[in-house]
């Protein structure tokens, strides 16, 4: 209730009487420092009392079995003194036997005394393991109300604030680790930035290889067509003589013949 209607006039041993420090300012405002502190008495607290409360219910079951054992000691020493001791009564009168069992019940007393310590013992010590259980029971609930009511009071506190905090332990070796990964990641980069400026200029050494060897095949295509041009005119050049050399052949080749036959007929 105190938590609830967030009273600071109150006084309770459970929240260590922090509600008067924590609800003393402006409504809704709670230090999260002070929360935390709070939350840590609380734990701190339930968990004490939980303990003894169980402490006390493990002594109350050992008090109830040594009372137990105590009880049964005493009824099998009485059984046992009263099998030793020897029985007086003798003859077969009605008196005789009337004292007997007089005598018998007289001597059960001490038995019935030990088990009535026996039963009453364990009786207390089963009484006093379930209250003290049930106890705890309550009061594990109780505390557990109360931190749930402190850890809305820190999400308002934190959303109030706007802002989000945590705490973290760091060491020695995590800040080393720390500076150890920075310091991989900055040469990552680096040797990133490197390959990348590496590739850029195998592009374009090889995007200027490939316009310098189109560019060449382009005057190589071009030269051999004028040397195809060539060629070609100079077969049909050399066609020419050749018919020309050949009809010659044949001019002379008929004069011979001519020559031969004037020789013939002179």
């Amino acid at each position: 209730d105190i938590l609830i209607a967030q009273d600071a006039s109150r006084k309770n041993s459970i929240l260590s009487n922090l509600n008067q420090v924590l609800f003393a300012g402006e409504p809704k405002q709670c230090d999260f420092n002070l929360l935390m502190e709070l939350d840590d008495n609380v734990s701190t607290a339930r968990n004490q009392r939980l303990s003894f409360i169980m402490s006390c219910s493990n002594v109350s079951t050992l008090v109830g079995l040594l009372g137990t054992f105590a009880g049964l000691s005493i009824t099998i020493g009485s059984i046992g003194n009263l099998l030793s001791s020897p029985s007086d009564v003798g003859g077969d009168n009605a008196s005789n036997t009337l004292n007997m069992i007089v005598t018998m019940v007289a001597s059960l007393s001490e038995p019935l005394k030990g088990m009535n310590t026996a039963f009453v013992s364990s009786i207390y010590g089963v009484v006093c393991a379930i209250l003290l259980t049930s106890q705890s029971v309550f009061v594990r609930s109780s505390y557990s109300l109360v931190s749930t009511e402190i850890k809305k009071l820190k999400i308002i506190s934190n959303r109030s604030n706007n802002k989000q905090r945590s705490l973290r332990v760091e060491s020695e070796t995590l800040v080393e680790f720390k500076e150890l990964f920075k310091a991989f990641f900055d040469n990552y980069l680096s040797v990133e930035n490197l390959r990348t400026q590496d590739e850029e200029k195998k592009r374009e050494m090889l995007s200027d290889s490939f316009v310098t060897l189109q560019n060449r095949l382009l005057d190589n295509s071009a030269k051999l067509e004028q040397l195809s041009t060539l060629i070609d005119g100079y077969l049909v050049s050399s066609n020419e003589n050749l018919k020309k050399l050949s009809d010659g052949v044949i001019t002379i080749t008929s004069r011979l013949s001519e020559g031969n036959i004037l020789l013939a007929d002179n």
